[in-house]
């Protein structure tokens, strides 16, 4: 299913996340990159075939330490070239590279599958499709997900920490708590707009605070 977010809306909250201590899947990596401004080519690499996409997040760092950190993919110009970008308040924002550099190490990772997992249980507590499979409105029939953004991310973060703290590193269980915590505030605050109808025009409302469903 179709999520409400990207991987670059997670590290504008939290970059510490694509570290590689923390285990994320890896769509690629490899050695011996050149940044050139907003420009990360890498001759030997294949990104079109790994997945490797806008809204993505690619994790630099060249050999001389200067850069190191999680950057957005902006673009992918080709199967060896992205655009990449040091953190943006908006995807309206340009592209600003991290510095020029060569002998770049990379590694673009991914939180799609969770991502996935938490547009669904959005929309069960919403109750539309297909989280909650018997209701007349489902996702397509959002108007706008903007407000159901800041919700997923959170609730990524905390699957994330969550799993960490499980998995053995309990000083995470703070962080999971509080990515919960934040998780459930933002549903809460969540107004959901439905065309219910097909008209184009939104004509029900969804309140994640008091659950209820409205049609104007």
């Amino acid at each position: 299913m179709e999520r409400f977010s990207k991987d670059a809306d997670v590290l504008r909250v939290d970059s510490a996340v694509f570290a590689e201590a923390m285990g994320l899947p890896v769509l690629c990596k490899g050695d011996g990159g050149v940044i050139a401004g907003t420009r990360f080519i890498a001759s030997g690499a294949n990104f079109t075939a790994a997945g490797v996409a806008a809204g993505q997040v690619i994790w630099l760092r060249s050999g001389d330490g200067k850069v190191d950190g999680a950057y957005e993919i902006t673009a992918r110009v080709s199967a060896t070239e992205l655009t990449v970008s040091v953190i943006r308040g908006n995807d309206a924002a340009a592209a600003v590279g991290p510095g020029d550099a060569t002998a770049v190490s990379y590694r673009a990772v991914t939180l799609e599958a969770r991502g996935e997992d938490a547009a669904y249980f959005l929309t069960q507590y919403f109750g539309i499709r297909p989280g909650f499979a018997v209701a007349d409105c489902g996702q397509e029939q959002i108007i706008t997900d903007d407000p159901l953004r800041p919700a997923e991310v959170y609730a990524i973060l905390a699957d994330v920490y969550g799993c960490r703290a499980i998995s053995g590193s309990p000083a995470d269980w703070d962080k999971a708590e509080y990515f919960r915590r934040m998780y459930e505030r933002a549903r809460e605050r969540c107004r959901l707009w439905l065309d219910s109808d097909d008209d184009g025009q939104g004509d029900t409302v969804i309140d994640g605070g008091t659950m209820r469903l409205r049609r104007e």
